[in-house]
């Protein structure tokens, strides 16, 4: 797991490097939500409002908690999920990448006897935002293959007006690892 927290801060300060080399804007951010697979295990940093996912048979499991005021006031009360959806607050970020030289990151790992037969996917907020997470699941059971599951959440989330990037990765982890 350290390897991979340290590739993640590796990633951390590249995205930090480029921004302050390519643009005078360099306060920029980025949201990152990471995956490998090792020894079995499914190993996630993350920080930001991208999510990941865990899915099968019909449910639905996220893994990450979003780094945002949208979601700290929910979890304190202070508005519904709905409301928060509305608010023109919701794109506030309470961490990222790039904002700083550090940036503290959510690490969990997954073991395999917790994921077997399941589908892993990482998102960004410009599928998340467009496609409401109940919806997964059965777009998931629709599309048993990851690459047109993708493609449809993708496709989806254009349809509902899809404005910000649009980024999901599916992996079916009951694959050998070397096919991960």
């Amino acid at each position: 797991m350290r390897n991979d927290v340290i590739r993640f801060s590796r990633k951390q300060r590249q995205v930090l490097t480029w921004w302050r080399e390519g643009s005078p804007h360099w306060e920029k951010s980025a949201i990152i939500c990471d995956g490998a697979v090792r020894s079995g295990n499914v190993y996630l940093c993350h920080a930001g409002d991208s999510r990941a996912y865990l899915l099968h048979q019909g449910k639905l499991q996220q893994l990450t908690r979003d780094h945002s005021l949208m979601a700290d006031m929910i979890e304190a009360g202070q508005l519904t999920p709905e409301e928060a959806r509305k608010s023109s607050k919701k794109n506030i970020i309470t961490r990222a990448v790039g904002v700083d030289r550090e940036v503290s990151v959510d690490v969990s790992v997954i073991e395999k006897k917790q994921y077997a037969d399941k589908t892993l996917l990482l998102c960004s907020d410009g599928l998340s935002n467009y496609i409401d997470a109940p919806a997964l699941a059965p777009l998931r059971r629709e599309h048993p293959d990851c690459a047109d599951f993708v493609k449809t959440l993708i496709d989806e989330a254009n349809r509902a007006g899809g404005s910000d990037n649009i980024t999901a990765v599916a992996v079916e982890l009951d694959k050998p690892e070397e096919e991960v």
